[in-house]
């Protein structure tokens, strides 16, 4: 790397650019030496000078993503944004993919490190885990509240869920009707776009939330989600059973998910 030296961390709050980590007081460091400012903060872990140009990255799998040290061509009224996180990319520090038809690819360094963290039986695609989202108005794809904090995401669809929307019961026996109820989305099933009125509360479901609906021929029944808790479900036909995919997350994604 042009216009850097090894250095030591000389104050405990520096952090580094890349990956925006702390570089302990004492510890070897890059710094910027082509700046006449003193208080330049520009330090850089030294392995993360030494990060591969090129990465294989499994949620853009056409084409590898080519660690960028400079800003990519941009238009001025245009903003860099991260396409897992939604957050501004604010330093030169990136991975982004080269082709024309993917220029809006554009990694920041904490989220290229994420992996697949569960599979989701109602989801085609692998989910990762975000502590935090930066899209204004993200929404949960099962009961459709805001859904930006501690939730798992696939940004190749947009779909975000709680964790406790997560192990919602896939179809169950409830107290108060005949036939099993199927976790079920009337948008896309039904094509309904004005809801149907919940047969447990009687007020009108939204559109966009699952709700809890009979599939038995002619039998129209269907309830919220909230409307069904967890004492009025005699039986469990099918549960929900997320498959964990990365093996250093089980423990802590296991309490996120299990938390009353």
């Amino acid at each position: 790397m042009q216009n850097a030296m090894a250095a030591t961390a000389s104050c405990s709050l520096i952090e580094c650019v890349e990956c925006e980590e702390e570089i302990p007081y004492g510890a070897r460091a890059f710094k910027c030496t082509d700046c006449s400012n003193s208080l330049c903060s520009f330090y850089l872990h030294p392995h993360c000078v030494r990060k591969p140009k090129e990465t294989e990255y499994p949620f853009h799998p056409n084409h590898p993503l080519t660690t960028l040290l400079q800003m990519p061509p941009i238009d001025e009224s245009e903003k860099l944004q991260c396409i897992a996180c939604c957050r501004r990319i604010d330093n030169v520090f990136l991975l982004h993919c080269t082709e024309s038809e993917c220029s809006n690819i554009n990694l920041d360094i904490g989220c290229v490190f994420r992996k697949p963290a569960v599979k989701y039986q109602r989801h085609d695609h692998p989910l990762v885990y975000f502590e935090k989202i930066y899209l204004h108005g993200a929404r949960c794809s099962v009961c459709n509240l805001l859904c930006d904090e501690n939730l798992f995401r696939c940004y190749a669809c947009n779909f975000n869920i709680h964790p406790e929307c997560l192990l919602k019961p896939l179809k169950i026996i409830f107290d108060d009707h005949v036939h099993p109820l199927t976790l079920t989305s009337l948008l896309i099933e039904k094509e309904e776009q004005n809801g149907y009125y919940c047969d447990n509360c009687d007020e009108i479901t939204d559109p966009l939330a699952d709700v809890y609906w009979c599939k038995h021929e002619n039998c129209w029944f269907g309830a919220h989600i909230d409307c069904i808790p967890q004492e009025r479900i005699t039986e469990v036909v099918e549960a929900s059973s997320p498959q964990i995919l990365e093996e250093n997350l089980a423990a802590s994604l296991t309490k996120l998910m299990l938390r009353d």
